[in-house]
């Protein structure tokens, strides 16, 4: 028995195996993962989402657009409007007046009484094709 030595432990003295700890640059590298996840989540919604920065901006240009159109319209409405009143008002009265509103009918509307007949020409550079000096 010279040679054998006989090892005795008690349940206090063993140890258990160590656990590996777990590298710091695994740590951060999971964390700055997360990190860039979030960032571009919360960037898309506040950029491009339905309701981000950009779809907003172009609901704002298409508004403004919009309001512009619709005062446009407001200014033609009171100028039809006054010039019907004007019409209702005065059937029979000013001479000028009708002659300018006959004449505004007949070249924007193209309009004409019933026994009227319309003669159009066409310029001699329409008919040859070619313009003489």
């Amino acid at each position: 028995m010279a040679g054998h030595i006989n090892f005795k432990y008690s349940a206090d003295q063993v140890t258990t195996p160590r656990r590996r700890k777990r590298t710091r640059s695994g740590r951060s590298t999971v964390r700055l993962i997360l990190l860039t996840t979030m960032v571009l989540v919360l960037s898309y919604l506040y950029i491009g989402g339905n309701y981000g920065w950009y779809n907003m901006w172009q609901l704002k240009q298409g508004k403004s657009q919009l309001e512009d159109e619709i005062s446009r319209l407001e200014a033609r409405k009171f100028d039809l409007t006054s010039d019907f009143e004007l019409l209702k008002e005065t059937p029979g009265g000013d001479a000028r007046f009708r002659f300018e509103m006959e004449r505004l009918a007949r070249e924007k509307h193209g309009m004409t009484r019933e026994d009227e007949l319309i003669y159009r020409f066409s310029s001699e550079e329409d008919s040859t094709g070619t313009s003489e000096p």
